[in-house]
């Protein structure tokens, strides 16, 4: 593995007390400075095998973020339970991509998976 350079940004520590040889050691609110530093690189190169990867939907959706809105929200309520309430439909298909936006490390997958989440817990609310 590599070496990778990890910059700190700066932050006040917040004061604190210890007790040292049966003393009480009062410490003041301190600034610890900007920080740069080298160190191994733990990250394994490339993608995830399959036996490694912890997070499965449960439902095979076809949702991707490029797509339109109302495509992106008809193919997850197409996916839910039919037998249900719309209401119950609304709760399950929010929290199918919720599932999702929960566990993402990509910012634009998200926040797209937090919009249409919000859109169903929203259209919950009005049914209710």
């Amino acid at each position: 593995m590599g070496e990778i350079k990890v910059e700190r940004k700066g932050y006040w520590r917040k004061e604190y007390t210890y007790t040292r040889n049966g003393k009480q050691i009062n410490v003041k609110r301190t600034w610890i400075p900007e920080s740069t530093y080298k160190t191994e690189d733990r990250g394994k190169p490339g993608k995830t095998p399959e036996s490694e990867k912890w997070f499965t939907p449960e439902v095979k959706t076809g949702w991707m973020k490029t797509q339109l809105p109302s495509e992106r929200r008809n193919k997850l309520l197409e996916a839910t339970d039919k037998s249900r309430s719309m209401h119950d439909r609304y709760v399950q298909a929010g929290r199918m991509i919720q599932e999702l936006a929960n566990v993402t490390s990509d910012k634009a997958t998200k926040n797209t998976a937090t919009d249409d989440a919000d859109y169903f817990f929203m259209k919950a609310k009005e049914i209710k």
